[in-house]
């Protein structure tokens, strides 16, 4: 399921990363994998969360995606922190022509990317964070989004084409807070496979908590599973 990138859905992406933390503590995992930090390439990078955890410890970030309101969003995000190391470009991350110390993408790609274009664009290191489940997490379960690709068989097509990696289990809260009951509502339905109303309405009384927060008064918590495969340049040829 690709992210349909608008107001309402970078909204949810940046509310949920203030809150939990999560590409603090995700960029800091990352940073473990990276000896030069000099130059980064963010590869899909959606509204550039990421790239804004990352900007302190790197020399310059390129960050590419083929959405145009999401690259604005990247922009806006780098100008709003005060961040002149970040360049967000709009393109097709399979045709970009470049290289980089240090590549990444996150929950974005395939196997064959990764072992191919991604990777050769990386002169240290290429880094993906990969979801360990191929089915979602939120709302009903037998409405859930569920993808090609997880942790597994990605590990099995990269073994069929003899590519050296690691791969590395980690999970981290990724939960959303929200403003209203409605907006959480609004957000089980775009994350999901067209639920029923009485669907929803189970799920969030089962699932939504109140926080006693005034900004944030809902809150959906979501413990996320994810693996991060590392692909070295030495150790490929």
């Amino acid at each position: 399921m690709l992210i349909n990138w608008n107001e309402k859905s970078i909204g949810w992406f940046c509310d949920a990363s203030e809150y939990t933390g999560f590409n603090k503590k995700l960029s800091r995992l990352l940073l473990q994998y990276m000896e030069r930090r000099d130059s980064l390439c963010d590869l899909g990078c959606g509204p550039g969360l990421i790239d804004i955890a990352l900007a302190p410890f790197i020399g310059h970030i390129t960050c590419v995606d083929n959405d145009a309101f999401a690259v604005g969003a990247a922009r806006g995000q780098a100008l709003s922190y005060g961040f002149d190391n970040i360049s967000a470009v709009l393109g097709d991350a399979e045709k970009l022509q470049g290289s980089w110390q240090n590549v990444i993408a996150v929950f974005h790609g395939t196997p064959a990317l990764y072992a191919g274009k991604y990777s050769s664009l990386a002169s240290d290191v290429f880094l993906s964070v990969i979801k360990t489940s191929n089915t979602g997490r939120i709302g009903p379960e037998e409405y859930r989004v569920r993808k090609h690709f997880n942790s597994d068989n990605i590990a099995a097509e990269l073994d069929s084409l003899g590519v050296k990696y690691t791969l590395t289990p980690h999970s981290l809260e990724y939960g959303q807070p929200f403003r209203s009951r409605r907006d959480a509502k609004d957000f089980v339905r775009a994350y999901t496979m067209n639920p029923p109303e009485e669907a929803v309405e189970d799920y969030l009384a089962e699932n939504l908590t109140r926080t006693g927060r005034y900004d944030f008064p809902f809150y959906l918590p979501n413990e996320k599973e994810f693996t991060i495969l590392a692909i070295r340049r030495d150790e490929n040829g």
